[in-house]
């Protein structure tokens, strides 16, 4: 066992593990007793169990490990009915805690000294490890019974979850439309980009949320992973989608007129009577997902298997004025 620790710094007094995982697997551990610990604490004394959560989280980044870590021991948990039971709990006790801390936010910063910065960085973390403990239980209950996987929360408007993403990740509206002919020279940059800022590992956390009617207009969703979420009527104009997962998704009559969506899975998703008008359908596939109604009015697309216009005709979407991109010619319209 000593191979795997060294001394900490001499001011800050204990171990130090040389191998990271070691570090994140007990983190993890250590994150979920406190998180079981505060379920009884969130109904009677929600100041309390705010506080509590703020001071154990509030100097740690969520990272992709010990996100894993997380999903599989609450995972392992789950497999007896027992413990079942007690991941359920934990999801509706923390469900309890994010809407509280939507609504009124994270402790202030108690410590004068301290500058503002630091105490929003703070505020973060805590707030992203709430949405690491829902999405671990949610996974691991959605395993025999997807439908009380759903992570439901109070949202005070339907800015909510926008301003949640912001304050978590630090979202850049876009309200830029790009023209055809700009797509060539900026498909391959756009792409580069999406890779390198779809690192947050809190992206990883809003599969099965509950959040319709959602405006998300002009957000930056990178890597988002939002499979089996309920975002009907969702407003996602101008937005920009990369890379994220949208598998099961329920976004029948959203929005997204106007938006860049790149290599986007809608495997299986809602878009019976959605909105693409005037947006950029570059790899994202449509033909595994319901568009009956769904308008791609001026949309350009690069198309995955199944996009055709003909197909997304006959399959009841109204396309009229889509372009066909090519990569090696201009577009042709439908």
């Amino acid at each position: 066992m000593n191979f795997y620790l060294k001394n900490a710094e001499i001011e800050t007094r204990g171990f130090e593990f040389t191998h990271k995982s070691f570090g994140d697997y007990l983190a993890g551990r250590a994150l979920l007793e406190v998180a079981l610990d505060l379920i009884t604490l969130i109904d009677r004394r929600p100041e309390t169990a705010m506080k509590e959560w703020f001071d154990v989280t509030a100097t740690g980044n969520l990272t992709n490990e010990l996100l894993d870590h997380m999903r599989r021991e609450l995972q392992l948990r789950a497999s007896s009915s027992e413990g079942l039971e007690e991941v359920r709990a934990l999801k509706s006790g923390f469900e309890r805690l994010a809407s509280a801390v939507i609504r009124d936010g994270l402790p202030a910063n108690g410590n004068a000294d301290q500058p503002w910065r630091v105490a929003e960085a703070r505020q973060r973390n805590a707030e992203v490890m709430v949405w690491a403990v829902l999405n671990a239980c949610s996974l691991a209950i959605a395993a025999t019974d997807p439908e009380r996987a759903k992570i439901e929360v109070a949202w005070p408007d339907k800015a909510a979850f926008g301003n949640l993403l912001r304050r978590v990740v630090g979202q850049t509206d876009l309200t830029t439309s790009f023209g055809p002919k700009m797509f060539y020279k900026i498909l391959f940059f756009q792409f580069q980009f999406a890779i390198a800022t779809a690192a947050a590992p809190v992206m990883k956390c809003f599969a099965y949320l509950v959040a319709p009617e959602a405006d998300l207009t002009g957000q930056a969703l990178f890597a988002a992973d939002l499979q089996h979420a309920d975002l009907r009527r969702a407003r996602l104009e101008l937005a920009s989608l990369r890379t994220c997962k949208l598998k099961g998704t329920n976004l029948s009559n959203a929005n997204f007129s106007g938006s860049v969506i790149e290599t986007t899975d809608f495997e299986d998703a809602n878009l019976e009577g959605a909105q693409f008008n005037d947006a950029k359908l570059l790899v994202s596939p449509l033909d595994k997902a319901s568009v009956k109604g769904a308008t791609l009015l001026r949309t350009l697309i690069l198309p995955g298997k199944g996009d055709r216009g003909a197909d997304l005709k006959r399959r009841g979407a109204n396309v009229t004025g889509v372009q066909m991109a090519d990569m090696l010619r201009k577009p042709d319209s439908v």
